[in-house]
């Protein structure tokens, strides 16, 4: 999949005279159409992008949320290790509740 360049930023009352024709642009390019930039003062403010890309981008999202988290915990690690039985006391679950 090649990234589509950005493309001219429109503004807000422009983007929204066009948005029929730019949907029905999205269903006939599907993920390869551009995106609509559009803002106040032609100032990049939101995007409207094709669903189909949408629908390509959430997993990735979803890793890179779940990367990040990792990063956290990582670099949160201090190091301690707990066995079973300590992580189950520690918490006030009886040993017997997982036999």
């Amino acid at each position: 999949m090649s990234v589509p360049a950005r493309t001219e930023v429109l503004t807000t009352s422009d983007a929204r005279s066009r948005l029929t024709s730019i949907v029905a642009e999205f269903r006939s390019q599907g993920e390869a159409a551009a995106p609509m930039f559009f803002g106040s003062h032609r100032k990049a403010g939101a995007a409207v992008v094709p669903v189909a890309l949408v629908d390509r981008l959430l997993p990735l999202i979803e890793d890179l949320v779940i990367a990040e988290r990792v990063a956290e915990r990582y670099d949160g690690d201090d190091g301690t290790r707990l066995s079973f039985e300590e992580l189950a006391a520690a918490t006030g679950f009886d040993r017997s509740q997982f036999d």
